[in-house]
């Protein structure tokens, strides 16, 4: 007969210490481990050790071990061998380059994870030393505080969009009806709001209210990340982080648990539906805005807006948008779209004729002004981010929306998509969306369908087919009456 297993105080949970150490560089100056072990004695020497590496001032060990770098066994094991072990255990701590570990993940998961997995990985390498990161940063005191302190990339310029752009100082090239681009960039001249020193201006755009090289500290910095970017950046250096342990590159995983809490969401805030009247004042006023705008930008920004409200596309989605994209002369017209965060196929989406008809006419006089247009041949090349808004900012005050975001025309179209009669995958298909999940916040915008009778007659249509059920037959017509003799 087995033996009758007994649980007593040998089976319990190592004891966790707490030990005050001011100026160590700990988490409120108080080292919390785990001695690793429930042999009283050599609890007792462990404590011992701690006390010792604080009062030598060997601080880095401490604030190693309490990010987990090593296990209390290791530590203590390299205490006995002497002054070399620990030394080496430090250095061994510090890790190893993250750069060719990066590298590696990349190259074993590029089937399976998401561009923006590997984005964030990158961001998080250029946050830490670029070619010089080591694992020593992914500590969880390290990676919280840069998720704290992540600011949001919204309003940037990607290297794929800089590719497509001329700059601005450059000389624009001679179109083919015999007109150079000199007068397109025009130099602009603004004055400093502060020290009243006027510079010159040669970018599009607003002109900048601060001269960068006198008051640099007086550009706009860039707002915070939202908390639900910051939770996508964790899930994914959770992912390297696990992929690290699962190969041996880290004794321990320090985001898993509640070692680096998740971030609050804010609750995602939905656009009211596009009505006719609005998509007619929007349009106006983006037409209106657009007689201010530069020569080569006016006629595309009624385009864009189309193509924003009408595909729900990402802002950056449009302007890179390249003559090889648009297919105007099929039946339905169409655009192309490839979302570059997700590994979805390419999306095609129809368009209305009357879309498409503005859009050939803007092709027509862009051809006109730079002679052939054809394959990467951007279709926006001159138009910048700052103009757009511009436009959009004149768009939702002549409607009444101040709050309506150019992400906003997104939800605009995926709503008008879900109100049409569209199916949720099929919108799924338009959005680039990776998950069914993320296009089922727009089934409340679904047509009501929720009777029941006409649910059931659906249903037994799809499965048993056309009714056969035999109809009553017609009432008899009456006999005439017999003409009067």
């Amino acid at each position: 007969m087995p033996r009758k297993r007994v649980w007593g105080r040998k089976l319990e949970k190592p004891a966790e210490i707490r030990l005050r150490m001011p100026g160590a560089g700990l988490r409120d100056d108080v080292l919390r481990v785990s001695l690793e072990t429930r042999d009283r004695i050599v609890g007792e020497q462990r404590i011992a050790m701690f006390r010792d590496l604080y009062g030598r001032r060997l601080f880095a060990l401490l604030v190693a071990r309490q990010d987990e770098r090593f296990t209390t066994d290791r530590l203590h094991q390299a205490y006995r061998e002497g002054e070399d072990a620990l030394g080496a255990l430090l250095r061994e701590s510090e890790g190893r380059l993250l750069t060719p570990l990066v590298a590696a993940f990349k190259t074993q998961y590029h089937r399976r994870a998401r561009d923006k997995v590997f984005a964030h990985l990158d961001r998080f390498l250029a946050d830490h030393g670029g070619a010089q990161a080591t694992t020593g940063a992914l500590t969880p005191s390290a990676i919280a505080a840069w998720l704290s302190n992540l600011p949001s990339l919204q309003g940037r310029v990607t290297a794929r969009r800089a590719a497509t752009r001329r700059p601005a100082d450059a000389p624009a090239p001679t179109t083919s009806n015999g007109t150079n681009g000199a007068s397109r960039y025009p130099v602009r001249t603004a004055t400093c709001a502060t020290c009243r020193t006027t510079f010159e201006v040669r970018a599009p755009g607003p002109l900048p209210k601060h001269c960068a090289a006198h008051h640099p500290e007086r550009q706009r910095a860039a707002r915070p990340a939202s908390g639900a970017t910051r939770n996508r950046v964790r899930a994914s250096l959770g992912a390297f982080c696990a992929w690290a342990v699962l190969h041996g590159h880290l004794e321990a995983h320090p985001i898993r648990g509640r070692q680096v809490a998740k971030f609050e969401e804010a609750e995602g805030r939905m656009p009211a539906p596009f009505t006719p009247d609005d998509l007619r004042g929007y349009l106006a006023a983006v037409e209106a805005a657009a007689a201010e705008a530069p020569p080569d930008v006016a006629d595309a920004l009624v385009p864009i807006a189309l193509l924003l409200i009408f595909t729900g596309a990402d802002l950056g989605e449009v302007l890179s948008r390249q003559a090889q994209h648009l297919e105007l002369e099929r039946t339905p017209p169409r655009v192309l779209y490839k979302r570059a965060k997700t590994r979805t196929k390419t999306r095609a989406i129809p368009l209305d004729d009357e879309t498409a008809a503005t859009l050939r006419t803007y092709v027509a006089a862009l051809t006109a002004d730079i002679g052939v247009l054809r394959g990467a041949h951007p279709l926006f090349a001159s138009v910048t981010e700052a103009h757009v808004w511009s436009a959009h900012r004149a768009g939702r005050a002549a409607i009444g929306r101040p709050t309506l975001t150019v992400k906003d025309l997104r939800h605009v179209a995926a709503i008008a998509w879900v109100q049409a009669g569209v199916n949720l995958v099929q919108v799924m298909t338009y959005l680039g969306h990776a998950s069914l999940s993320q296009t089922a916040r727009y089934a409340v915008y679904a047509p009501d369908f929720a009777e029941e009778q006409v649910i059931a007659s659906r249903v037994a249509r799809q499965l048993r087919g056309p009714s056969t059920t035999p109809t009553a037959a017609p009432a008899a017509a009456p006999a005439a009456a017999p003409a009067a003799g």
